[in-house]
């Protein structure tokens, strides 16, 4: 119980400002999160530069991909039987190794200190990307040598 009585403050806010005049990360705080955010963003910088060789074999089995759907198929089809021993069978395991490598290689999610990273956008692009490359591939390999 209290005793005496209480008289009620002029204002209820509390204000911390005067006790934290002199506190280094008060007076600083603008620069301590500005550092904070430029070392979480260059992480996420980092770890993109490690994404580099799944999207640039992406954008690679995309123009394929599209070469394929255009009809350029004799051209493509072309090209690739000059050496058909060594070339297809090398795309055909290159767009496997792609499809394993994103499933397996790429995390879900990424902790990055400050930032978390959802990278389950990605991955779900670029797994079924090379499956569809080896399956459009085989399909028309298939067919030229059939036809």
């Amino acid at each position: 119980m209290c005793e005496g009585e209480w008289t009620e403050p002029d204002d209820f806010l509390l204000r911390c400002d005067e006790w934290l005049q002199d506190n280094y990360f008060y007076m600083n705080l603008d620069v301590i999160v500005d550092k904070f955010l430029h070392q979480a963003f260059g992480h996420v910088a980092s770890f993109f530069g490690r994404l580099e060789p799944f999207l640039q074999g992406y954008w690679e089995n995309k123009r394929l991909v599209l070469d394929f759907d255009r009809g350029l198929q004799a051209h493509v089809a072309s090209e690739l039987l000059r050496h058909p021993l060594e070339v297809i069978p090398f795309l055909l395991q290159r767009f496997k190794d792609q499809r394993v490598a994103a499933e397996t290689t790429i995390p879900d999610t990424r902790n990055l200190g400050l930032l978390q990273m959802n990278l389950l956008p990605v991955k779900t692009q670029l797994a079924p990307q090379a499956k569809a490359c080896f399956n459009k591939l085989r399909k028309t390999m298939v067919s030229l040598f059939y036809s």
